[in-house]
């Protein structure tokens, strides 16, 4: 997942990493406005779309990553 944010205080981002961490998450990346973060299949994507309501409605823009195709199909991979 990217996860693109600006004017978000760091103890909020910090906040979010430990709950990503939490639902085995892991931090792959990460710059002054960005988080790269990969979860296991099992995960589930309920999980981590709970996990992604947690930060603020305005400043975050996230997409995943390698769920696509390039036509915007599922590729299914998790089943």
């Amino acid at each position: 997942m990217q996860i693109f944010h600006e004017g978000i205080p760091g103890e909020v981002i910090n906040s979010f990493k430990v709950m990503a961490v939490r639902i085995d998450g892991r931090v792959d990346g990460e710059l002054d406005s960005l988080v790269v973060l990969t979860f296991p299949v099992k995960t589930g994507f309920p999980a981590i779309e709970s996990l992604m309501a947690t930060l603020p409605e305005h400043g975050v823009e996230w997409r995943y990553g390698n769920v696509y195709d390039q036509a915007g199909e599922p590729l299914g991979c998790w089943e």
